[in-house]
């Protein structure tokens, strides 16, 4: 595994709290890096410069290349892989839109700065709860530190893709492959061919010299594909939603009220069913239909176009075959009583 050492420059944040948070930094990215070293180093600048942070648009500002290279990636040169300069809010500057940053550099050292308090918290999506509220260095910590690590291992950045909508970022973490390293054979390799020059002078008459085992490295496992669409927990399920929608095309309001809809009908549930009774003209309770799956397709209504079985067990055909419905307007989403009653708006 890739061993890697972290300086965090700590202006103005002397925390009681820093070995809590370094601990839960080292053990969320534990599968795929060892931070063998993070060090705390205390600085109390005053005056920080910042400059525009061109290509993220107005109003987003960083701190000034050539101060952050002469006063803190100075610090951390020779000894450590990656500088995370925290700032307190008090001298962040105003009006800046970001919170950090990981920066490109040319001396080796990933860079990344961010903004906060020892309290900060951050409200991150967490369905069903949509405003979690986590520790604020942690949540900016990890997003620019995968920015770090898929800038030293050279792959596609995906950190925003798994950050958008539902912060979940353990996939991008997945997705980080560091090179294999190969052994030491080199004298093992010296040692073999000493004895394939005599084999080869002699006419390769005798038993070719067998290769030495640790000449080849053991072959690289890939970890397992992510799988496009999750199905096992409420958050997993109104992300795997939130991407068909995209895939269909739905806009912002289709996508936002479908998806909410949804969670009011089934909470996210594939295999929620609901059962719809009524009565005879003798007074007998009878069962009338059943709604079934994640969608709740009702089977006296939709059994032929999406029997039972599929509406519960394909939750993408479901879903698929509602945001067909969806995008024809008021009167098809009125079909799903969670919309008409206006319950869904408690999952918006």
């Amino acid at each position: 595994m890739k061993k890697l050492a972290i300086l965090i420059v700590a202006n103005n944040s002397q925390w009681s709290s820093w070995p809590q948070k370094i601990q839960r930094i080292k053990e969320w990215f534990a599968s795929r890096v060892d931070f063998t070293i993070i060090d705390v180093k205390n600085t109390s600048f005053t005056d920080i410069p910042f400059q525009t942070s061109f290509g993220n648009g107005e109003g987003f500002y960083r701190v000034e290349d050539k101060w952050y290279d002469r006063n803190i990636a100075s610090l951390a040169i020779g000894k450590y892989d990656i500088v995370i300069f925290v700032v307190p809010w008090s001298q962040w500057f105003k009006g800046n839109n970001a919170w950090g940053y990981k920066t490109l550099t040319d001396d080796g050292l990933v860079h990344i700065q961010i903004a906060c308090g020892e309290q900060s918290v951050m409200y991150v999506p967490d369905p069903p709860n949509p405003n979690r509220a986590s520790d604020a260095f942690f949540e900016e910590a990890r997003h620019e530190l995968l920015h770090g690590l898929f800038f030293l291992t050279g792959q596609t950045d995906t950190t925003h893709k798994w950050a958008t909508d539902y912060n979940r970022l353990e996939f991008a973490l997945a997705e980080i492959k560091f090179p294999e390293l190969l052994p030491d054979v080199f004298g093992k390799v010296f040692a073999w061919l000493a004895l394939m020059i005599p084999w080869i002078k002699g006419g390769k008459q005798s038993t070719m010299p067998p290769i030495p085992a640790e000449i080849l490295p053991d072959p690289i496992v890939e970890p397992p594909p992510v799988p496009k669409y999750l199905w096992d927990t409420p958050a997993n399920v109104r992300h795997s939603v939130r991407v068909i929608c995209d895939e269909e095309n739905l806009n912002w309001e289709q996508k936002n009220t479908m998806c909410a809809t949804i969670g009011g009908e089934s909470q996210y549930n594939t295999k929620a069913i609901g059962r719809n009774y009524d009565f005879n003209s003798r007074g007998e309770k009878y069962l009338a239909s059943t709604d079934w799956g994640l969608c709740q397709w009702n089977d006296f209504y939709h059994g032929k176009e999406i029997p039972p079985e599929v509406a519960l067990n394909n939750p993408e055909r479901a879903v698929r075959l509602m945001a067909f419905y969806w995008k024809k307007g008021e009167a098809f989403r009125r079909w799903w009583i969670a919309y008409k009653n206006g319950s869904y708006r408690n999952y918006l």
